[in-house]
């Protein structure tokens, strides 16, 4: 059957998804698939033109361009973009708002913050062009620059309506981009000092050393350091893929005995995802172990579903669930050949192995009727059944 696809609204994008239905079309068991392919129409996002220059400028600049006159076609290229400041007045700020900015794009959320019903610091700031480079970071906040320190110290904690709620500007610091790093699993005997001086010991003086959350006067255990620059030192990165994870203090009462490690998180996350070395080593330790005990396994041919073999056992005891299979064994006829397979299992010291293919020749099975093969074939997954409650009698002993 030829399905007609219905006339798609103009401007909007499709997909298609397809449903498979198994339809029984007999008794005999017979199947039908259809596969239904019906469009998912999705609405196309909203685009937002880029700021265009006048047609003014770019016929000047391309005047001074095929006179080769580099100064002036510089001074007419860079007409439009923002005020040149040098870089120790650029001071980065960031707003946290993952939810706000949620499937907006950039042209909406600077619609959003122009707004008038805007803090009149956001306002004036704004009107004074000092703030400058927004970027949306994806499920995270804005991130921007303002051009003046005592404008940027101002605007710090100030909340701004965007879209509904309101969004808040983080706390602003001068030097808030400087390199730090959390120290946690810390000893109760590492103080602040000795962390002060371990890492100046390493050839990286920190600048500060403090608590890494305090609330209502109240401080946690572990430790943020900073130190005085904006990129990691050799000391915490000495390779690419061996950051600095862990760290073996002294004790202070004994400056040879090593104290246990505590961890480093650093600021670049990527870092956070090497493993540190005392649990990659329990690890190694763990995986060797368990393939030593893999090995010195025995090498019975019947196993427990575990990998543990099956114990046998002793002459003449049958326990209660194996009764209870025999129990639920159907009578077969005098000649069937399960009652040698029993005795066989009983007299058997060793563990029993279930029939293969491979017990039976070409040759017989040709000679064998419809009853012996399924007198055979019983046989065989009757002995599976024991070897199954063979294996749970072991562990409801153990």
């Amino acid at each position: 059957m030829i399905r007609v696809l219905p006339d798609l609204p103009s401007g909007s994008q499709f997909a298609f998804y397809c449903t498979l239905t198994v339809i029984r079309v007999d008794d005999f068991s017979r199947e039908l698939l259809v596969l239904m392919v019906n469009p998912r129409i999705t609405p196309r996002r909203t685009e937002f033109p880029r700021l265009l220059p006048a047609d003014s400028l770019l016929e000047t600049s391309e005047s001074e361009l095929a006179l080769s006159n580099l100064d002036a076609l510089r001074l007419n290229a860079l007409k439009l973009a923002p005020t040149s400041t040098s870089a120790a007045e650029l001071h980065r700020m960031w707003i946290p708002c993952p939810h706000a900015i949620k499937r907006k794009h950039l042209s909406e959320v600077l619609d959003e913050l122009a707004k008038d019903d805007q803090p009149q610091l956001w306002n004036d700031a704004r009107q004074a062009r000092l703030l400058r480079d927004f970027k949306l970071i994806p499920n995270s906040g804005i991130r921007l620059t303002c051009t003046a320190y005592d404008t940027a110290s101002k605007l710090s904690l100030v909340k701004l309506n965007a879209f509904g709620p309101q969004i808040q500007i983080a706390r602003f610091s001068k030097y808030g981009s400087r390199y730090y790093v959390d120290l946690v699993r810390l000893p109760d005997e590492v103080t602040d000092r000795v962390i002060f001086d371990w890492f100046a010991e390493h050839g990286a003086p920190p600048t500060c050393v403090l608590p890494t959350f305090v609330r209502n006067g109240l401080p946690s255990r572990e430790r943020t350091v900073y130190f005085g620059q904006d990129q990691e030192l050799s000391v915490l990165d000495p390779s690419q893929d061996n950051p600095l994870r862990e760290i073996e203090f002294s004790s202070p009462d004994d400056g040879m005995v090593k104290l246990r490690a505590c961890f480093v998180n650093h600021e670049v996350a990527s870092y956070n995802r090497v493993t540190p070395p005392s649990i990659r080593l329990r690890q190694e330790a763990d995986a060797a172990r368990k393939a030593t005990e893999s090995a010195a396994s025995s090498p019975s041919s019947l196993f427990s579903p575990s990998g543990a073999p099956i114990p046998s056992d002793p002459k003449g005891h049958v326990s209660s669930l194996r009764k209870s299979i025999f129990c639920t064994t159907p009578d077969l006829p005098a000649d069937s050949p399960l009652d040698s397979s029993l005795d066989l299992k009983a007299d058997s010291s060793g563990s029993p192995v279930a029939p293969s293919d491979q017990d039976t020749s070409p040759t017989d099975d040709v000679a064998m009727n419809g009853l012996d093969k399924a007198r055979l074939q019983f046989n065989q997954d009757l002995l599976s059944r024991y070897q199954v409650v063979a294996f749970q009698e072991t562990k409801l002993s153990s």
